[in-house]
């Protein structure tokens, strides 16, 4: 028997309404998508294809559940036996590779928990879906933040090292809109569409000088830009002197907001199915006995 674990993040659901991001119900939209065969549901994404696979509401949480599935023609994987050679799975044109991926929407906050697979589509991925398919609206994912951690960052004195990560700068580019960077980070994405690399890595340090500061403004933007795209940066860590200290400590932006884990107890080659990631899922973030009630903290980081 062997343990996998998964990764979960939280965002909300926004769009704008007279220049001011509000919340955006996704109910009608799910009804619409159910309707659809699932052929009808599929947009192309960076050389693959996405689509909703199912949507389910279960009474017994309260919740809706959304399963999103990549399907892709790349990488082709191959099987093996024992005592057989490797042979790559051939394909009809029809048949794809398929990797999901699994979410709790709350749509009293509009809040979804997204239980995160490598392999298969990212927040960024989700939101340019849910844009494909919601006609006269811009979706947009932010993800929930703890306002500590900004708080006081924002309260520092001096800054001596900032390190921030793009994970997927080739959505962010398809994304567009670089002008809403308005730190040295949107210049440096606007040099990789000429160069594109899968992730981008900024460090500004001052190294061992006692007295040299990140400049303020350059700082005070990267703060900015990072609260508001907090789906964009996957890592995002400030060396800060607070007022009257003298020793710095390191802020981590990214992993003070709300993250959870679920784990598997998975025997032999048995998958792991919807349904039981419907339970681990409501189990974390759903009130109620013998469950870990995460809504309440999700809520306390949202009326903030």
């Amino acid at each position: 028997m062997t343990t996998k674990k998964f990764k979960c993040e939280y965002y909300t659901i926004t769009h704008q309404v007279d220049n001011t991001d509000v919340g955006y119900n996704l109910l009608n939209w799910i009804d619409q998508m159910l309707e659809l065969e699932l052929e009808q549901r599929i947009r192309p994404y960076k050389g693959d294809n996405i689509r909703l696979e199912e949507a389910f509401y279960n009474g017994t949480y309260e919740m809706w559940f959304l399963r999103f599935m990549r399907l892709r023609t790349n990488d082709i994987p191959s099987f093996s036996g024992m005592a057989t050679p490797s042979e790559f799975m051939d394909l009809n044109d029809d048949q794809y590779v398929s990797e999901d991926v699994s979410c709790l929407y709350d749509p009293t906050y509009d809040v979804l928990m997204i239980q995160k697979n490598m392999h298969s589509i990212t927040p960024v991925g989700i939101k340019y879906y849910l844009n494909s398919t919601i006609e006269d609206e811009l979706i947009d994912l932010k993800r929930i933040v703890s306002f500590d951690s900004f708080d006081r960052v924002g309260r520092a004195e001096r800054c001596r090292t900032v390190n921030v990560r793009i994970a997927d700068v080739e959505g962010v580019l398809e994304e567009g809109n670089l002008g809403r960077f308005r730190s040295t980070i949107g210049r440096v994405l606007q040099g990789m569409e000429q160069a594109p690399s899968p992730y981008l890595e900024l460090t500004l340090s001052v190294g061992k000088s006692r007295d040299a500061n990140i400049e303020e403004d350059e700082f005070n933007l990267l703060v900015q830009d990072i609260r508001d795209n907090p789906t964009v940066f996957d890592k995002a860590k400030m060396r800060i002197i607070e007022a009257n200290e003298t020793k710095s400590e390191m802020i981590n932006l990214i992993s003070d907001s709300p993250q959870d884990e679920i784990s598997f107890e998975i025997e032999g080659r048995n998958p792991i199915n919807f349904l039981a990631m419907m339970d681990k899922l409501g189990t974390k973030y759903c009130p109620g006995a013998e469950r870990e009630n995460r809504r309440m903290h999700i809520i306390q980081c949202l009326i903030r």
